[in-house]
Order: C-alpha cells, then structure tokens, then sequence
C-alpha cells in the first residue's frame, strides 16, 4: 500500500475575541464533511494552529475545537514573539513561516495547506483539493469573495448545527447567500458598470448574469504549497514570497470554479472604504496601481479565469470571458516592469514599524525566521520624512499651546491690573467675547465661501446636463433640492410636473396612470430610502424612459468618504440583481477628495520634505470648518438609469 500524502493546516489566530469569532464561524465551516474530515479519511493530516501561548486555554474551552482533535492531529506554535500592534501582515507571514523552518529538510515530504482565521468554506471544497495533492502539484491558488459581515453572519449563525459544532453549507447555497451581500470593495472592482471604482485594484469582476460572476485576480491566496526546495527565512509578505522561493517551477493550478473550491471572506462593512471613489475603472489608472506592487507570480495569477455561480454556468460566460481576457489584456500592456518580491518596498516599510513595536514591547531579538533585510533607500526615506512630519507637529503643538497660554496670561494679568473696582476688566472682557465671535463668524464665511464657488461651478454644469437632456421631453422633477428649482425656474410649465414629496406623486401616478419621458430626483444626500423610490420611479417612465438622480451637497451638508461609498453602494445593492440589464451611467461626479487625492500624489512623486512642511503649516488653520480636515467632502454627481428593454 502506497504511504500516505502527509499535508500540514496551518492558521493563525491569537487574542480571546478573534479565537471565539473563529470558533465560531471558520472552524465550524471546516468541520463540515468535504472538508477537514475528508482530508483526514484519504491523507495523513494535521492542523498546527499558531497563536500566543496563553490564549490555547481559550481553544480547550470550545466543542468544535474538541472534535476537532477527534478528527485529526492537533498542534499549537506558539508566536508570542511575533504579536504586534498593527501590522497583521508581517506577523501572519513569519507564523506561517515557522512550522515550515522548522521542518527542515522535512519540508520537501509534506503540503502546506494555508487558511486564514477569517475564511469560511463551503462544504467539499477542501475535498476537491485531493486530485491535485496525489498528482503532487506544487502550487494550489485560490480566489476568495468578499462579503459584508455585518449582513451575512448572523445567517450563518444560524446555520451552524450545534450539536456537532458544523457549519455545511453547500457552495451554490453560499455562493448565492454571498452574492446577495457583496461587499463595497468587491462592487467597486466590478466591471460593466461606472458607479463606483476603487484606488487599489487588484482583483477584477464581471457580472455575466443574476447567479454568475466571473473574476480575475491578481492577488490571490496561496493555498497550498508543496515545497520544491528548502528555505530558512522569509523575505516579503506570505502572498508575494512563500510561492517564487518554496515553488519557483511555477507548477500551478487556480481552483476557479466555486463547485469545486468556494471560501467566503467577511469584512466589515467599512473595510478599504477610504480607498473607494465614484466613477469607473479605466485601465491606465489600474496599470499605474499595480505596477506600483506586483510581481511576475501575480501577474501570472491574473490569466486564470474564475467563476463563482449559484446555478448553472450559463452559454453566455464565454463572451464574459472574451470580455475579461482583453481587458486583463490591455491592462498588462501598459504595465510598468514588475517588482522583485525580495525586500519589496511594502515589506520593508512595514519591517520599520514592526520592528519599533517589537521593541515597545520589550522584545530586542528579531525572530530567526526573519531574513535580515538589506538596506532600503526608498522606504527609509519615507520612514524620515514621516518622523520628521510627526516631530515637526509636535512641535507645532507644544509651541503653539505655549504661546496662547503666554499670550492669554499676560493679557488676563494686565486687565485684572485695569481698575480696582474690576469694572476695566468686565468691560474688556465683553470686547474680547465680541472679537472672538467676529472671529468665529469670519472663519464660518471663509469656510463657506471655499465652499460657494466650487459649489457655483459644478451645479451650472450639472444644470447644462440636465438641460440637454430634457430638451423637449415630458418631464418630472421630484425633490426640493436646488438643481431641482433651478430646472424648475429654467424649464417650460407646460412640460414639467414638480413635486416636492415622492410619496404625494406615488399616489397621482397610481390614480392617473401618467407616465414621463423623463425624472429628474434632486437630493442633497442618499438613503436606502431614496434608493428605494429611485427603483419605483422606473414604472413610471414611458418606454425609453430615463431617470437622472441628481446629488450636489457643495451648497449643503458635506458627506463623509465612507457615506458617499455606501450611497453608491446602496444604488448597486437594490438594482443588484439586474445591475447588467439596467443601463447606470454616472455622467459627472466631483469632489473636494479628488483635490486630495492629486495633492497626495505629488507629495509622492517630488517635493516631498516641502509639501510635509506646508501640510504642517496647513494644520495651523485646522479651526476652520474644511471639510477635508476631517474625512468630509462635498460632492456632485449625476446619476443616469434606464430600464432594460422589454
């Protein structure tokens, strides 16, 4: 008889909060038939499971963790040593790391099956990962989907079966459950549509109908790992180097069809949403992005097609497919010349960090499995730059703290001096309340007036927009925003229906039956409500109807990044099921973020040292309501929606 594949599990997880979420969800998902038990049936299997040395008494305590040990071998690592604050990558990368280093030359007689705590599997996936350990292959990759947590989770609470601690859910069912709660990041990285895009691609989705999705990544896990030769550090982060120096044949299969393979990723709903804009992917600005960190194995990763679907693969996946391979296409060609993942600028500027929080922590001895990384000009220099920034602010504090208390208590000291009967004081003490008001008000209109003139500017131009198109068409406006009294002052009577409340023209619509050849709804903010009536609002256009959702909060209220993604967001979610029959353009869209955001690049490319001094110079005038001071923009865009064709 044929000796046993020896396979190692390997995960991470440390601290009483995330163990209890893993218990919780992950470990139940890998208890389920196809997965752990069927591996531990047909190979010699064991889970080693790194986390700090005092939270393993939380694992003994949990009754999937006790069935677990009844299924398999069981081991903990502990990695006390490697735990910081922050920078997770670095500490995940070296735990990986140590079971491996430890094995030796032993490593080249086993598989290394990778899981993160927070991945949850569906039932058989881990099963259909035997074909490929028996055929000895030497890289196993594996694509995740993101969902939102705060929406799928209790469900699948509930789907655990408690009396065998098991979470088996069948990957159609769970591809379906995820489908229905994508989450922001994946919508932004979606193709075929232009409502929302996110800064830093690097995986990409093509929605071929209701129950199908087809993607393409350039960032995907690395599941399993059967070792070519020896190592006995680690050099970058475990998803750019544990393949080119364990596996550098490139022996590789992607497990890109979710019947055989599907493994749900949840994050919380705010998750990157600082990295989320409006506006579509265009594939120069995606080029530029993943030039900045991709090496040869993940651009090679991004020729396998994926496919996640609930029902049967449908015919037309193949001009999915067509579609998907030109643009992955083009997108390498304008490609820059890929990064090495040895002593990458992202490990090396995260090493700085990790290494002061080491150190913080009482710990002098980096961890053996830690190549000693060279020399990296790019990231010290980055690394100087921003402790000069944070000296240079706490300076400016400190100063500036010292001088007011100075002033105020020299000018206190003299007005207590006034009078002796105290009435000089009072008296200048109302004049000082009065100028400190006039002050006040003062930086309220300056704020404002910032504020006017792009707000002046982009309302006239979405104004023009909406002019052009309702030239000679019956129209609706709905909303007492200002773009919707501007049409309203600019637009014949005799075309134009105003109304300022949706529900009053919901019940008009249903008594008379009118329909429109256009509506125009104006808001200062979205809702899911609003979104709600936007989706009503399509039954009552006439055949090629179009709906243009208007939304300036120059003149009002700003809203934050993370409001602004998850009003996007709410668009996409309610026409999600039929987001690739409905036609949604976004036709402008401008914010304060993007003035940010192209400040931000510059500092990057030069002048950096100088633009950190005006960043700290800036910060002096922080009193002032600027809305970028805190996360807060204004914004226009304007929305165009068509209903499909009957």
């Amino acid at each position: 008889m044929n000796e046993k594949k020896s396979v190692k599990f390997l995960t991470v997880v440390w601290g009483q909060e995330y163990i209890k979420r893993f218990c919780a969800l992950s470990l139940p998902s890998f208890l389920a038939p196809g997965n752990i038990p069927a591996l531990a049936e047909a190979i010699d299997l064991e889970v080693v499971i790194m986390t700090k040395q005092g939270d393993i008494e939380f694992f003994k305590r949990d009754q999937a963790f006790e069935r677990l040990k009844k299924i398999c071998a069981v081991r903990f690592v502990p990695i006390d040593d490697l735990v910081t604050k922050g920078y997770y990558g670095i500490t995940l990368t070296l735990a990986y790391a140590r079971p491996i280093i430890a094995l030796g030359e032993d490593m080249l007689n086993h598989h290394f099956l990778f899981m993160n705590a927070d991945f949850i599997l569906a039932d058989k996936s881990l099963k259909s990962l035997l074909k490929h350990i028996f055929d000895d292959r030497s890289i196993l990759l594996a694509p995740s989907y993101r969902a939102i947590t705060e929406e799928l989770e209790p469900k699948l609470v509930k789907l655990v079966d408690p009396a065998c601690s098991t979470l088996s859910v069948q990957p159609r069912a769970m591809v379906k459950m995820a489908m229905k709660h994508p989450h922001r990041t994946t919508i932004a990285k979606t193709f075929r549509q232009n409502i929302i895009s996110s800064t830093n691609p690097n995986q990409f989705f093509w929605q071929v109908d209701n129950n199908t999705l087809l993607g393409r990544y350039f960032l995907s896990f690395m599941l399993c790992i059967k070792p070519e030769r020896t190592i006995k550090t680690v050099n970058c982060f475990c998803d750019y180097s544990l393949i080119p120096e364990l596996a550098p044949s490139g022996d590789e299969v992607m497990m890109g069809d979710s019947d055989d393979f599907f493994m749900l990723e949840l994050q919380s709903r705010g998750q990157e949403t600082e990295m989320l804009r409006p506006g579509r992917l265009r594939t120069r600005e995606i080029a530029l992005s993943l030039t900045e960190w991709t090496t040869p194995e993940h651009r090679r990763a991004s020729a396998y097609d994926v496919v996640f679907h609930s029902e049967d693969i449908p015919d037309n996946i193949k001009q999915a497919k067509a579609e998907a391979n030109n643009t992955i296409s083009n997108i390498h060609k304008q490609l820059g010349d890929p990064q090495s993942h040895q002593n990458h600028y992202y490990w090396a500027s995260g090493l700085i960090y990790w290494r002061k929080e080491l150190i913080n922590n009482g710990i002098s001895t980096l961890p053996k499995e830690l190549a000693t990384p060279p020399f990296n000009l790019r990231a010290e220099y980055f690394h100087f730059i921003h402790r000069m920034a944070t000296t240079l602010r706490w300076y400016r504090a400190r100063t500036r703290q010292y001088f007011t208390v100075k002033y105020w208590s020299n000018k206190l000291s003299s007005l207590f001096h006034t009078a002796e009967d105290g009435t000089g004081f009072l008296l200048k003490a109302k004049h000082l309340q009065a100028i400190r008001s006039m002050a006040t008000t003062l930086k309220w209109y300056v704020a404002r007036a910032r504020r006017y003139f792009l707000a002046k500017h982009w309302s006239n131009k979405l104004l023009s927009q909406l002019q052009t198109a309702a030239d000679g068409k019956e129209l609706l406006i709905i909303g007492d925003g200002k773009q919707a009294r501007n049409l309203i002052d600019i637009t014949s009577p005799a075309k134009i229906c105003s109304i300022r409340e949706y529900i009053y023209y919901s019940r008009y619509a249903s008594r008379h039956n009118r329909r429109f050849d256009m509506i125009v709804y104006s808001a200062t903010s979205i809702d899911k409500q609003v979104v709600i009536e936007l989706q009503e609002m399509l039954g009552f256009l006439e055949k090629d109807g179009e709906l243009h959702l208007i939304c300036d909060s120059f003149g009002g209220p700003v809203i934050s990044n993370q409001e602004m993604a998850d009003a996007f967001s709410l668009i996409v979610e309610v026409f999600g099921d039929h987001l690739y029959d409905y036609k949604l353009e976004l036709l402008d869209s401008r914010s304060l973020y993007y003035n940010a955001r192209v400040r931000n690049r510059i500092k990057r490319i030069i002048l950096l040292p100088l633009f950190y001094a005006i960043s700290v110079v800036e910060n002096y005038f922080s009193d002032l309501d600027d809305p970028t001071a805190s996360g807060r923009y204004p914004v226009a865009f304007h929305l165009s929606i068509k209903p499909p064709k009957a």
